[in-house]
């Protein structure tokens, strides 16, 4: 419904520095709602209006957002990285999110990354101009994320583990897609549990299309590793029909896992023939990566 509205509102400005605003605007709504092509359309009659420094700031990162959404691989971390520098003299704050989706977007490229890579981006992250006081949940998650990536796991363990709390405390959920992540790697189940079951709730409830999909296999996740496998494969069924009719790339991860703990030979094979050079294409590394755990986990079994 807001993105209707904006998209109608800006139809109906004649002004031509408002109506690129209110595109922007609209583009964002729509991305949200999962529609990712037309976003891109909206943001191109945004170009063709009179923009100052911050709305061309936040065209050029709302376009990256766009390309990770359509292809989530090694094109976005770059394009975010670019939005995020442009924006730390405009809007520190808008800045910083930015920083903290280009880790995001470079953590899914992982080994398929180009450059800037990770550790540059986190040590720019690190560089880049404070956040409020007191912080906000994503200052934190920024902080303790570039140090984890500058620094290494023990530096990045604290500071991680403060984030993972203030994410917990706040209505926000649109950085619990990472701190889904985070929570697993610092071994924090309560909080995997917590956040997950979350991010599926509010994604439901507001139609965010866009991140339900991703939000659904961190669940899956979840009842993956504690083998509730049927729990696992409803939530695997309906990430897999919503990301096909938003046209998203594929989210093999938790399929290929599943099909490797029932022991599917067949079925592991299968995915792994067709996951292979479709996370290549797209330049995400991480893909490669579930790629051989899901291996590993057959064969070991």
């Amino acid at each position: 419904a807001v993105a209707a509205f904006l998209e109608r509102a800006t139809d109906l400005t004649p002004d031509s520095a408002k109506r690129g605003v209110r595109a922007v605007a609209a583009a964002q709504a729509t991305l949200d709602a999962g529609s990712p092509d037309h976003a891109a359309a909206l943001l191109a009659t945004a170009e063709l209006c009179v923009l100052g420094r911050l709305d061309t700031a936040r065209l050029i990162r709302l376009r990256a957002e766009i390309a990770f959404a359509r292809r989530r691989g090694n094109d976005a971390p770059p394009l975010l990285f670019q939005a995020a520098k442009l924006l730390e003299p405009l809007d520190p704050e808008l800045a910083r999110e930015t920083h903290l989706d280009a880790l995001g977007a470079a953590i899914f490229a992982g080994r398929l990354g180009g450059e800037p890579g990770s550790v540059a981006m986190a040590r720019a992250a690190l560089a880049a101009p404070p956040g409020p006081e007191p912080p906000r949940a994503v200052d934190l998650l920024l902080d303790g994320l570039a140090c984890r990536l500058s620094e290494g796991y023990v530096a990045g363990l604290v500071p991680l583990r403060r984030a993972l709390a203030a994410v917990q405390r706040e209505e926000d959920v649109r950085w619990h897609w990472l701190a889904c992540r985070i929570a697993s790697e610092v071994w924090d189940d309560e909080a995997w549990e917590q956040l997950t079951a979350e991010h599926v709730r509010v994604s439901r409830d507001t139609a965010a299309l866009a991140v339900l999909p991703l939000a659904l296999t961190y669940r899956s996740g979840t009842h993956l590793h504690a083998g509730e496998f049927s729990a696992t494969e409803a939530l695997i069924d309906e990430a897999t029909a919503l990301n096909r009719s938003i046209g998203g790339p594929p989210l093999m991860y938790t399929q290929i896992l599943l099909a490797a703990w029932r022991g599917q030979r067949a079925e592991t094979a299968r995915l792994l023939d067709r996951g292979v050079p479709d996370a290549i294409e797209r330049g995400e590394g991480r893909g490669l990566t579930w790629v051989e755990y899901g291996t590993a986990v057959l064969h070991n079994g």
